[in-house]
């Protein structure tokens, strides 16, 4: 939680005003707590804030564990940012309706993702999001500048048609 977070902080002798951002940063996970604390000690609270080194490494071999489908589904996510339908992430990943379906159950059952529902005009649609915000951070670093460039251009075409069709109907 935050007070506890800020307990930690007051332990680690760190400024005061460093228990909300870090709550931020980590999501309140334990680990992550932890390993930022470390970090922030050893090069001072005053710096820039990164990832540290055993969080990112932690994540990254998450990532690493997914099938080449999985990640091109991952990275037109980390390109949407947060809270996706279904339909937004298969039309920027360029995969067929069932790799989507297999992708987003994986990548849900691994934990890397969560499903949501979210009320719409007359049904209940799923929604998806990552489990963690530094997980989509790096999904979108370990990117290429092409495959961004891809996947923005293919996310702007989707929305605008999107807008299009409201606007018709």
């Amino acid at each position: 939680t935050l007070e506890q977070i800020a307990e930690l902080v007051t332990a680690a002798a760190l400024p005061a005003d460093l228990p909300e951002r870090l709550y931020q940063e980590t999501e309140g996970r334990p680990y992550f707590v932890v390993e930022y604390l470390y970090a922030l000690t050893a090069q001072g609270a005053d710096q820039p804030w990164h990832i540290p080194g055993a969080v990112r490494e932690l994540l990254l071999g998450r990532l690493a564990q997914v099938a080449e489908t999985e990640r091109q589904l991952l990275q037109a996510a980390a390109a949407i940012g947060h809270a996706f339908r279904y339909e937004l992430v298969q039309t920027a990943s360029g995969r067929s309706e069932e790799e989507t379906v297999t992708a987003l159950e994986n990548l849900v059952a691994r934990g890397i993702l969560v499903e949501q529902t979210a009320a719409a005009a007359s049904s209940v649609q799923a929604v998806y999001d990552f489990s963690h915000e530094k997980l989509r951070a790096l999904a979108y670093e370990e990117m290429g500048l092409a495959r961004r460039r891809l996947l923005h251009r293919r996310l702007a075409e989707s929305l605008t048609d999107s807008v299009r069709r409201q606007s018709l109907g």
